[in-house]
């Protein structure tokens, strides 16, 4: 796993497949009694019944082995997930790319399981479930299922907090002056990390009124919200210019 980037790319780790080179290291080890102990000669071209079964049979052996260990790498080549700013990609096949894409805004539960090997070796199975039929995606033997979780179940929590018409909340009732709690300065790093959140929140709110998820209303009222914070924003920023100059 790349470190924490816009693009995370995640493949099975091959501590999962830790089971195949437990039993290769066997296989290697029975081969050897069978060529030591038992006497069972390989011979490139067999010229005695005996030499051909014994060749068969350490092939056979060889053959199981090597299969094991490459298992792992096919399937690292064959799947590839990748998480963006908006959205989890799951990338299919080697020849013929099968893509799902499962934006943020669709996501239902998030899920981490462990066996006991992989809590102590710290990999597990992620499973991201999706209000969108055909979307969910299970990604088996990624190390550090618990940071992608909390980053995905992060950036979930940032575009429903900013979506509260596409999940059907109401506003919540003013707070009278007893209840209102005192103004929060905000730096400028913290209103410009603000700023560019919501201008990406934009960008994934236009693609999900592309993919036909929401309807124009709710794309209109949800944009709208977006611009009316970004404004607020840049005029804290403006505020900030004019007490730096004073």
């Amino acid at each position: 796993m790349e470190k924490e980037s816009k693009e995370i790319v995640l493949k099975p780790a091959r501590i999962y497949f830790l089971g195949n080179y437990i039993i290769v290291a066997l296989i290697i080890i029975f081969l050897l009694l069978l060529y030591f102990i038992f006497d069972m000669k390989f011979a490139l071209f067999p010229t005695t019944q005996s030499e051909m079964v014994s060749t068969l049979i350490l092939l056979g052996i060889f053959g199981m082995g090597a299969a094991m260990v490459e298992q792992p790498e096919w399937e690292r080549l064959r799947i590839k997930f990748i998480v963006t700013m908006n959205e989890v990609m799951e990338y299919k096949g080697i020849l013929n790319k099968e893509r799902v894409i499962l934006p943020y805004a669709t996501v239902a539960d998030i899920r981490v399981e462990k066996s006991v090997m992989g809590r102590i070796l710290n990999y597990g199975t992620l499973s991201v479930s999706s209000f969108k039929a055909g979307s969910d995606m299970v990604m088996k033997g990624i190390r550090h299922p618990e940071k992608i979780h909390v980053m995905i179940q992060n950036r979930v929590n940032l575009i429903r907090e900013g979506q509260l018409e596409m999940f059907g909340k109401g506003k919540e009732p003013e707070p009278t002056r007893k209840e209102r709690k005192p103004k929060i300065i905000e730096s400028r790093d913290e209103l410009e990390n603000k700023k560019k959140e919501l201008l990406e929140m934009i960008e994934q709110t236009k693609q999900v009124f592309y993919n036909r998820e929401i309807d124009e209303n709710q794309f209109e009222s949800t944009i709208e919200k977006f611009q009316q914070q970004i404004i607020e924003i840049d005029v804290k920023l403006k505020k900030l210019d004019k007490e730096e100059k004073d």
